[in-house]
């Protein structure tokens, strides 16, 4: 991915966390093969390390930041992004407030290849981190960071968060846990129920074969 390309992804992701990423320790880089002949850019957001104990996630709407809306359709244009409904990220707040009638156009058509939503949203800064072609950009969440409240910043070693299981029915029931909480932390930064295409879980034995990682992918 060029660096103008995670410039503008950095810039996003931080306002909708409130705070700046740490690009080091939030994000990663990674270029993986695909399947079709040419390779992948994918960006990795580790949403352990986002502190949810602090300001809320805030809503992204089209109307608040004009430059990046415009280096957004520069950056779309160049076919980088999927179009498509944008969606809102946020943690819900008391007393919750609806956006403007205008900003809200309910509709019962399906996005072409997608599922029925309720509410279409105008184009916006989140399609920075919407499914593309090309550029697939994806979230990997470590299920016990997103639960527990993280210093800003802070990396947590695997043993310290994931007890290591000493039996594979005892590993399948962590894992299964995990799944419940990541479920519930990822509707509420979306704002709606999880459908089984929205998470990817993967459970593999590392090595020597006393440990147990369970890792789940978002594609939003």
């Amino acid at each position: 991915m060029a660096t103008a390309n995670k410039q503008l992804l950095l810039k996003v992701v931080e306002r909708i966390v409130g705070r700046t990423v740490e690009e080091e320790v939030d994000l990663g880089y990674e270029t993986l093969p695909d399947t079709a002949g040419y390779k992948s850019s994918v960006v990795v957001m580790c949403l352990g390390n986002i502190d949810f104990a602090g300001p809320p996630c805030r809503t992204i709407e089209a109307a608040e930041d004009a430059a990046a809306r415009k280096a957004l359709g520069a950056f779309a244009s160049a076919g980088a992004l999927a179009q498509g409904p944008a969606k809102q990220l946020r943690l819900p707040q008391q007393p919750q407030v609806p956006p403007p009638p205008m900003m809200k156009t309910p509709t019962a058509k399906a996005p072409p290849g997608g599922r029925p939503l309720q509410t279409q949203w105008p184009p916006a800064p989140m399609h920075a981190i919407s499914f593309a072609v090309k550029e697939e950009i994806q979230l990997l969440c470590h299920e016990a960071p997103l639960v527990k409240k993280l210093k800003t910043g802070n990396q947590i070693p695997h043993q310290q968060f994931f007890q290591q299981p000493t039996s594979v029915a005892e590993a399948a029931s962590q894992i299964a846990n995990a799944k419940g909480n990541l479920n519930q932390l990822i509707s509420k930064l979306l704002g709606r129920s999880l459908d089984k295409a929205d998470v990817e879980f993967t459970a593999n034995e590392l090595q020597g074969g006393n440990e147990f990682d369970c890792d789940a992918r978002l594609v939003v």
